[in-house]
């Protein structure tokens, strides 16, 4: 049952009550209204932050400064992974229209012209032969909506 409850002012009866049950009810401590550091004033919601918040703060600013990097092209350490995937995926289309290759650049084109191979090898896990047949469909069907994608600009960029 309960006696008091937060935020209510306590009467004498149980204030009385509470302490022969040898309960407590006041807490004492100090309740800040502004912050004050180095000549700034603040809200004293600052010190509630969490190490949730602080990881939150620091990645969005880490992707600011990749996003920035990579749009100037200058290399920051953030943005290296970035940039070296970017100059992996220029290497392998060279590859594809070249006749070099390296063996990551050869499962590559080895996906490209069998992509049945890798499709079937997975479609068992997933629902047998009919699920790979809608994936053979689906790609079938995003390389022809590319195609027309492509062929309804109507510009052409090297003629």
């Amino acid at each position: 049952m309960p006696l008091i409850k937060a935020n209510s002012k306590v009467g004498g009866s149980e204030a009385t009550l509470l302490s022969k049950l040898g309960i407590k009810p006041f807490e004492y401590g100090l309740l800040p209204v502004q912050v004050y550091d180095n000549g700034s004033v603040y809200d004293p919601k600052v010190l509630d932050i969490t190490d949730e918040d602080l990881e939150t703060s620091v990645g969005a600013a880490i992707g600011n400064i990749v996003a920035v990097s990579l749009a100037t092209g200058y290399p920051t350490l953030p943005a290296m992974p970035h940039i070296v995937v970017n100059a992996f995926k220029n290497v392998v289309a060279v590859c594809l229209e070249t006749d070099y290759s390296f063996p990551l650049a050869a499962k590559i084109k080895e996906m490209i012209e069998n992509p049945e191979a890798f499709i079937v090898a997975a479609a068992p896990a997933a629902g047998g032969e009919a699920a790979a047949a809608r994936g053979i469909d689906a790609i079938a069907e995003a390389e022809e909506e590319e195609e027309a994608s492509d062929s309804d600009m109507g510009m052409d960029l090297f003629g």
